[in-house]
């Protein structure tokens, strides 16, 4: 029997929860932290309301965010918060300097790669039915099926 083993030390906890190297779409290599979005609103890093949206935002089509522009900049301005608090290597900042990307130096498709990233847990989580292609075969109609046994009248 395998022997589990709870405690970590400092270390141990920080080597297996610190930041971890993401390939992004755009083919660049980034040393990410997990954040997650409760955390940023506590912070004030991103407004309260976001959170009760992030759902649908994560899930939303780029059409459907077109179709409404004041879901798309608070999309945008998510998607910057995540990105500033998650970045360890590079760091990623508001402005760009000889330290730090700008946010916005960072392509839109890594932006939503890394708050997907971000989310991996909450995703991992949606119901198994959600998985589901197609629509379930039909029932049979019973055709085929025996009839049921009969008990022996014992002649």
């Amino acid at each position: 029997m395998r022997e589990v083993r709870v405690a970590f030390s400092v270390a141990e906890w920080r080597e297996r929860n610190g930041p971890q190297d993401v390939t992004l779409p755009s083919g660049s290599v980034a040393k990410l932290r997990k954040v997650h979005i409760v955390d940023l609103a506590s912070q004030g890093l991103i407004p309260a309301t976001l959170v009760a949206e992030a759902d649908k935002l994560q899930g939303a089509s780029g059409a459907a965010l077109m179709q409404d522009l004041e879901q798309l900049k608070g999309f945008r301005e998510m998607l910057r918060a995540v990105a500033k608090a998650t970045f360890v290597e590079p760091p990623v900042g508001d402005e760009a300097t000889e330290e730090q990307l700008g946010v916005d130096e960072v392509p839109f498709d890594d932006l939503v790669h890394v708050f997907n990233w971000c989310n991996g847990r909450a995703r991992e989580l949606e119901p198994f039915r959600a998985e589901q292609e197609s629509d379930v075969d039909a029932v049979s109609d019973g055709e085929g099926v025996r009839e049921a046994a009969k008990p022996d009248s014992g002649d």
